[in-house]
């Protein structure tokens, strides 16, 4: 295995879908080949639009919008927090909000875009 663990933060809410806040930050520690992982992974990818559209047109009292993206170097993977988060039709553009545990490429407070293909899970904050 390239990488012997994904590090990833509550991938419970990728599950749960665009309707929650993002959650205190917990590092969960999952095999490459986790298939509850990859398949809350492809559940965000595919429900983009539905969030893009709520990132867009936002109901009233509606914010705290992020997304999830990994970042790998050689110490590792983490998936980590962005938000807030923006989308110009093509990407992603937010502020890492998660202090990386091992990653050493990114910083808390960098600037970083992401293809919506590579997206790990999608999060906002209900109405209030």
């Amino acid at each position: 295995m390239r990488r012997q663990r994904i590090i990833v933060a509550v991938f419970v809410l990728v599950v749960a879908g665009c309707n929650k806040k993002p959650p205190v930050d917990k590092v969960t520690y999952v095999a490459d080949d986790d298939p509850q992982m990859y398949a809350a992974m492809e559940k965000a990818r595919s429900s983009v639009n539905k969030f893009v559209a709520a990132l867009r047109s936002p109901k009233p009292g509606q914010s705290g919008f992020a997304v999830k993206m990994a970042f790998t170097d050689s110490n590792g993977t983490k998936h980590m927090w962005l938000s807030p988060v923006s989308y110009d039709g093509k990407s992603f553009h937010g502020t890492v909000n998660n202090e990386p545990e091992k990653v050493k490429s990114v910083t808390i407070g960098q600037k970083v875009s992401v293809e919506p293909s590579k997206i790990s899970a999608t999060a906002a904050g209900k109405e209030k």
